[in-house]
């Protein structure tokens, strides 16, 4: 039990860390986007969207309700192309595709993780996508020059007025302190029931 809450603790650290990044790169001056770049650093985007269909991803929760992400291709005036989470719907919705030029979209740049060991993968097959892998997305689309890394809009997109843009700033939860004490708490609970039963029965 104390070992748990150790690792509760370290966990907090790693999440503190985690948040400040955020926020440094959201409050970041936007600037083109390349590999080097840390991840949640805004970007800025110039170019054409490519006119194929999107990508849904999900069903993943958002705003309390189950919905889907409509992830895009966009071609930069470079030539590279980077797949373009566009926002979010709550209706698996073909009509979010998105089709012209666009000379400021502005966002910020996510990189894939790595799929854990009990999470399903992509199903290219029966057009399943439960999470965001532009490599896998790249194949399905018959796409060349695609970065591995792709971009979250953190603004509407007049091109996909029905999709809703992830927000400005999401910080995830830093609620491990108060299970580091959950922890200790029990540790210390059955500390003293051992103490206990050991003096009723010495």
């Amino acid at each position: 039990l104390c070992f748990l809450g150790i690792w509760q603790l370290n966990r907090m650290d790693w999440k503190s860390e985690l948040i400040t990044k955020i926020v440094k790169g959201y409050k970041a001056s936007p600037v083109l986007p390349n590999l080097e770049l840390a991840e949640w650093r805004r970007v800025t985007l110039s170019g054409e969207w490519i006119s194929v269909d999107p990508i849904l991803v999900g069903p993943v929760g958002f705003l309390g309700r189950s919905g889907w992400y409509s992830v895009s291709p966009f071609r930069l005036v470079s030539g590279e192309v980077i797949f373009v989470n566009c926002g979010w719907m709550d209706q698996r919705n073909e009509a979010s595709l998105v089709i012209g030029k666009e000379k400021k979209l502005i966002g910020v740049l996510r990189k894939p993780k790595p799929v854990g060991l009990f999470s399903p993968a992509n199903d290219r097959e029966k057009n399943q996508w439960l999470h965001i892998a532009p490599k896998e997305f790249a194949a399905a689309r018959n796409l060349v020059n695609v970065a591995p890394y792709w971009v979250e809009l953190t603004q509407k997109n007049k091109a996909s007025p029905n999709l809703i843009p992830l927000g400005s700033l999401r910080l995830p939860p830093n609620n491990h302190l108060q299970y580091a004490i959950t922890w200790f708490s029990f540790a210390a609970i059955a500390t003293i029931f051992g103490i206990l039963f050991w003096i009723k029965n010495k």
